[in-house]
This record gives C-alpha cells, sequence and structure tokens, in this order.
C-alpha cells in the first residue's frame, strides 16, 4: 500500500477534503478490521486467552468505526478538529492492537496465512506519517510504549474532547429575552438528568452491582446540579434586576461556569474518565457523551492537550502524584505522560483547569 496521495490531504478554507478523508479513513478501517479478523482467529490457538488484549475492548472500537463518517460537514470539506481528533484516536487504538499482535505470533506455532506484516508495518508507518501531516506532535517514546495502562488512558482521555461548537448562550440575551434564554438552559438540564436516569434504567439489569452504585451516585450528581443551576440562575430571568444587559449575561455566564465546575466537572468528571480507563463498561462512555453534549449545546468546550507536551500552566494544574515520577531522561522533565483532565472553556473565560501527570526531574 503507498502512503502516496492519502497523507496529502486538500486543506479547504474550512476543513479537510470529503473525499480524501473518507478515502485514507476507510483504507485504515479496512486494515484495522482485517487485522481484528487475524487476531480473533490466533485467540482460538492460544490457552490463556485472559492474557491478551481485551477483545470486548476491541469490538467496541470496531461497532464505533461504523460511525465513523458522522463528521460534521463543512461547505466545503470535514471539519479539520474532528478529524484530527477521530484519527489521533484511531491510530492510537491500532497501535494498541498492533503491539499485541506482534506478541501472539511469538505464541504461534503455525504462521502461514496471517495478514501480512510487512502491510501492518507499511500502515503504521503511514498513520504517523498523517499525523505529521496535521501537525499532530507524536513522541516515539509514546508510540512504542508497551504499557496497556499507558495506552488506556491515552485512549480514553480522547473521549472527553469537546470541539468548539457553539457560543456561550449567556451571549444569547440580547436584551428582554433572558427568560427564554435562562429556560432554554434549564431544558438541556433536564434533558441530562433524563438521559442519565435513562441509561441506567436502560441497563440496570445488566450492570453488576458496583457499577448500578457507581450509576445511581452519578444520577445523584447531576441531581443536584441541575436543582443547583435552576436556584442559581432563577434571579437572571428578571432583567430588570440589573443595570444593563451587558451585566446580566456576564453574571449569566459567571453563575453556569461556577456551577458547572463545582458539580458537574469536579463532581463526574475525573470519577468518568477512572472508569473509562479502568473499564470497559459501555455505562461511562453513554454518561460522558451525554455530558459532553450538554456542554456543547451551552457553549462549553476543552482545549486539546497532549501526551509529550510540555505543561502549560496558565491552562492546566500538575496532579500531585507527579512528584513520584522521575523521569528517565531529562528532555522529558516538565512533559506530560497522562493528561488527566482538559481544561473547559466558555468563550474566553476558563471554567475549569486542565489536570495532567507530568515527568519530574530528580
Amino acid at each position: 500500500m503507498s502512503s502516496n496521495g492519502l497523507i496529502k490531504f486538500s486543506v479547504q478554507q474550512m476543513g479537510y477534503d470529503k473525499l480524501q478523508v473518507d478515502s485514507y479513513i476507510n483504507k485504515l478501517i479496512f486494515e484495522y478490521n482485517a487485522m481484528h479478523s487475524e487476531y480473533m482467529n490466533i485467540v482460538t490457538k492460544i490457552n490463556s486467552p485472559s492474557e491478551l488484549f481485551n477483545i470486548v475492548k476491541v469490538d467496541r472500537f470496531s461497532e464505533e468505526l461504523n460511525e465513523a463518517i458522522k463528521f460534521s460537514e463543512q461547505p466545503l470539506g470535514y471539519d479539520k478538529k474532528q478529524v484530527d481528533s477521530y484519527v489521533g484516536k484511531l491510530i492510537n487504538e491500532y497501535n494498541s492492537l498492533y503491539s499485541e499482535y506482534t506478541k501472539l505470533i511469538s505464541k504461534c506455532n503455525s504462521l502461514s496465512g496471517l495478514l501480512n506484516m510487512d502491510v501492518v508495518e507499511e500502515l503504521v508507518s503511514e498513520g504517523r506519517s498523517l499525523l505529521a501531516a496535521m501537525n499532530i506532535v507524536v513522541n516515539e517514546w509514546r508510540i512504542e510504549n508497551n504499557n496497556s495502562q499507558t495506552s488506556k488512558s491515552e485512549n480514553a482521555i480522547l473521549e472527553f474532547f469537546i470541539p468548539k461548537a457553539t457560543e456561550p448562550i449567556s451571549e444569547s440575551i440580547v436584551g428582554s429575552n433572558s427568560d427564554v434564554v435562562v429556560k432554554k438552559l434549564w431544558r438541556e438540564s433536564d434533558n441530562l438528568q433524563n438521559t442519565a436516569y435513562d441509561i441506567m434504567d436502560n441497563n440496570e439489569k445488566s450492570m453488576a452491582s458496583d457499577l448500578l452504585q457507581t450509576m445511581d451516585t452519578i444520577c445523584k450528581v447531576v441531581d443536584k446540579f441541575n436543582r443547583r443551576l435552576k436556584r442559581k440562575t432563577l434571579k437572571h430571568c428578571h432583567h430588570t434586576e440589573f443595570n444593563s444587559v451587558r451585566e446580566l449575561a456576564d453574571s449569566f455566564g459567571s453563575t453556569i461556569r461556577d456551577v458547572v465546575k463545582k458539580i458537574l466537572i469536579d463532581g463526574l468528571i475525573p470519577a468518568l474518565y477512572q472508569g473509562l480507563k479502568h473499564t470497559n463498561s459501555h455505562i461511562y462512555v453513554l454518561t460522558l457523551r451525554a455530558v459532553n453534549q450538554f456542554l456543547s449545546n451551552i457553549g462549553i468546550y476543552t482545549l486539546e492537550v497532549k501526551q509529550g507536551e510540555k505543561v502549560d500552566y496558565n491552562t492546566c494544574q500538575i496532579s500531585e502524584d507527579s512528584c513520584e515520577n522521575i523521569a528517565p531522561h531529562y528532555d522529558l522533565v516538565e512533559r506530560i505522560e497522562e493528561v488527566r483532565q482538559y481544561p473547559y472553556f466558555m468563550g474566553n473565560s476558563q471554567v475549569s483547569e486542565g489536570i495532567v501527570y507530568v515527568w519530574r526531574a530528580e
């Protein structure tokens, strides 16, 4: 397979050329599914499949590939950030499977008929070139790291990315319409609450007791958030209580950011991240998507932070346990090993800092 023509996307004014993105992703999906098929065949030949790459995770990701083309289409092409985010996630997942696949080969007596490894290696190389063409920094020491826990954290955090899609809902206030805007916010919050309970109700019979208890706690946090948000923003229904529309909109936005940070982000995001990092339960994925949708609908988005980058202290805080993470090489000092939470923003105002686990000097 030649990489010529695959990574040379025609960058349009608003995004990548649609046909070229489709062509590359379809080829990548084809090779991924071919490897997945061979992987499943090999599993049947090995006595201890519990030591292998988690099959449930592979199957879940394969299902997500079917939704790959559901990008937000622009007049001239796909939205660049959405393509970057998806392809980055796909390459990371592919590299994890590729690493496990090569380990399996050494355990099998009969290698005839297996997927051509030259094709696999060329595809991985092509994927790295794609990321480079998109100006996505990928450090080789991260790609070649075979630690499955590292791979899980890299993949988990990508689920939390929210592109900047809409203006803050507070900017919708233009005069005496404040009650309409406030009630729109409440409807969005009600939708989040209803979705959380639907997830629990629809999956209750299949959830283990500990996961059911966790989901019950999540619903209680969302309940608290909904009540607090309505109570704190009630005064913004009455524009006569403020000296100007600008004062009303600023107060409304500040109140939203405060409640979102203290209850929704601080109360849910760390728990959802740990759930995605350490388990394969789709419950966490469904819940996170509901939270992300709510935040996006009211104009909250995340900044992209990547493993291997230097810490930006203006947007991120360092986790307390970073002090124990001694860098094996000097050039890794102050670079991010794990992104545990993206920075959240609403317009130009920061809602919550990102949280990163970094390499420290000895």
